[in-house]
């Protein structure tokens, strides 16, 4: 069934179709609408007439119909159990056994899913290591009214590190990676191994600090720098050394952050004592992965392949097409690309 991949944050809207003919994908279209500050905050939902309003108008707008939408990984919880070789209806009854003991949550109050993780062993253990992701039942009931009031129909939701990690990992890929969504006012963190998020997190660190100081340090207004956050270098020449300077501490605590959960992960083991492979490489992705020179800056800092990530690498060729979408903007989209995705 065609379907629109649609990511509602914080501050926006944006959504993605493809269109699959001749046995290659391309992107069909796309789109997005700023949402005014106040109505979500953290993935909370807190004027929810007004939201309604502004997602009916882009539907309209768009004409836009079935759609996959994403949750915010605020409100989720993720974690690694070992269940027994058993049929789809006894694994599920066996994690739903579990989930009181693993997040803060009594079972009738939640809806979960599961992935299994590719076996690394010789397969004859009698038990799989899965990766549940678990959400407040009333969080999914609010979103899946909200999209219904505007006049759209959900095929299914998944949490927006999911999303974003289907985009930018490429799906034959099993190395351990961390990936970073660089958004305006939070950063969401998550590690994905053998192509699963196993952990997802998020921070109160966002691309608004960054052009608050350059507000403050230029006397300009937040409107000019934006602009000039994004047209100077970070690193290696600049016409401004202050420049540096101001935007330093900001980046710095992005750099804390993501090195806090760097740490985390190499140091703790699972419940059975087993090791977390070695991160080999940092993807960064969000709007403000835009600013000049802060993949290197941050590579230096944490001694980690710090690279932009590509949202098309398992959408497309570029080869044969290249998408309409500036590759600046579609940082901004990964999670939207990750969604559309699944109706391929």
């Amino acid at each position: 069934m065609p379907a629109a991949g649609i990511d509602v944050s914080d501050h926006s809207i944006r959504f993605v179709e493809f269109f699959h003919g001749s046995g290659k994908a391309r992107l069909f279209r796309f789109g997005q609408k700023n949402i005014p500050d106040g109505v979500i905050s953290y993935g909370d939902i807190k004027d929810p007439e007004k939201l309604k309003a502004i997602l009916s108008e882009f539907a309209r707008e768009q004409k836009l119909s079935f759609v996959r939408c994403a949750l915010p990984e605020e409100k989720a919880y993720v974690f690694k159990t070992d269940v027994p070789a058993l049929n789809a209806q006894e694994t599920r009854d066996n994690i739903a056994f579990q989930l009181e003991e693993n997040v803060p949550l009594k079972a009738e109050d939640s809806i979960f899913d599961y992935v299994f993780l590719p076996k690394r062993d010789d397969g004859t253990s009698v038990s799989r290591e899965v990766i549940v992701s678990v959400f407040p039942k009333s969080v999914i009931d609010q979103y899946y009214s909200l999209y219904k009031s505007a006049g759209l129909t959900p095929l299914s939701f998944e949490m927006e590190a999911d999303a974003i990690s289907r985009a930018v990992v490429p799906k034959n890929e099993h190395d351990c990676v961390m990936v970073v969504d660089f958004g305006r006012q939070r950063t969401g963190l998550s590690i994905v191994d053998r192509g699963v998020v196993e952990f997802a997190s998020t921070v109160d660190v966002g691309g608004d600090i960054l052009t608050h100081a350059i507000e403050k340090h230029f006397n300009v207004s937040f409107e000019e720098a934006e602009q000039i956050k994004h047209e100077e270098t970070f690193v290696g020449h600049s016409e401004h050394k202050e420049f540096f300077a101001s935007l330093m501490n900001s980046v710095s605590a992005l750099a804390d952050e993501m090195n806090k959960h760097f740490v985390y992960w190499h140091t703790h083991p699972d419940r059975k004592g087993r090791k977390s492979p070695r991160i080999e490489r940092i993807v960064l992705v969000g709007g403000d992965a835009n600013l000049g020179g802060i993949a290197e800056h941050l590579s230096l800092v944490l001694k980690t392949k710090v690279e932009l990530g590509n949202v098309w690498v398992n959408a497309l060729s570029l080869d044969d097409s290249i998408p309409e979408m500036p590759f600046a903007a579609s940082l901004s989209y990964a999670a939207a690309v990750g969604l559309a995705l699944r109706a391929l």
